[in-house]
């Protein structure tokens, strides 16, 4: 029962930081990488900036897209790795456990 607790307490810290590194590229990181990347379009058109600034806005981005889609992969291997030791039911909100028992 205590190793189970134990792991039990390292799944859901996995959870919370893969949640948390998803929710802070979704709010801040993603956003400001689309922006550098039309900034950088911008002053690439009005000949403010060169290609090679443009291109590097763009590889940045790709960089953060990808990461950002590695953190929510994160997140859904943790919470398959926690449904694995105790089954997910038992750290779902009631409402929601119902809500899932009806759709199956």
């Amino acid at each position: 029962r205590t190793e189970t607790l134990g792991l039990v307490r390292d799944q859901l810290k996995k959870i919370e930081t893969a949640a948390h590194h998803y929710e802070l590229y979704s709010d801040k990181i993603l956003p400001l990488a689309r922006q550098a990347v039309q900034s950088n379009r911008v002053a690439y058109e009005t000949s403010s900036a060169n290609f090679l600034e443009l291109i590097t806005a763009q590889r940045v981005l790709q960089d953060v897209e990808s990461t950002h889609v590695n953190h929510l992969a994160d997140y859904q291997v943790a919470v398959a790795e926690l449904d694995a030791i105790v089954g997910i039911e038992d750290w779902l909100p009631s409402q929601n456990f119902r809500e899932r028992r009806k759709s199956k």
